[in-house]
């Protein structure tokens, strides 16, 4: 018979084979979906500690906005009374200029008053 079917012998072997190599495509195929589920459980840990620090860095940056909204209302608030404050020091200003134009030129309009007597130098009489 071996003359006739050479192969016929090797057949528990085979089958022997085929059965382990099955058991170790199912023993293959559950570490694969073991390591696809630590995978999982890692990439979701890692998303998860991204939205905390996310989540945190907003906060932050939440505060920080409220603190520089407020900032700007406070210094609009503060430029508007520094302006205020500005145009009225001009007004001032100019109606200090405008009399003191006055006094100089009232003086060389009356012509019958005298110039004010300046200071010749170290003869003058009124500095003894």
């Amino acid at each position: 018979m071996k003359k006739r079917h050479p192969g016929s012998s090797d057949e528990p072997l085979f089958l022997e084979a085929r059965v382990k190599r099955r058991i170790l495509d199912e023993h293959m195929n559950d570490q694969l979906n073991d390591w696809s589920e630590h995978m999982h459980d890692a990439v979701e840990c890692v998303v998860q500690s991204i939205v905390g620090i996310l989540e945190s860095k907003r906060a932050v940056l939440d505060g920080l906005e409220g603190d520089v909204c407020d900032s700007l209302a406070s210094n609009n608030e503060n430029r508007e009374n520094l302006q205020q404050k500005l145009e009225e020091s001009h007004r001032e200003a100019q109606s200090l200029y405008a009399s003191l134009m006055i006094q100089v030129l009232q003086p060389l309009s009356n012509a019958g008053t005298k110039p004010i007597a300046q200071n010749d130098g170290p003869n003058d009489s009124s500095s003894n």
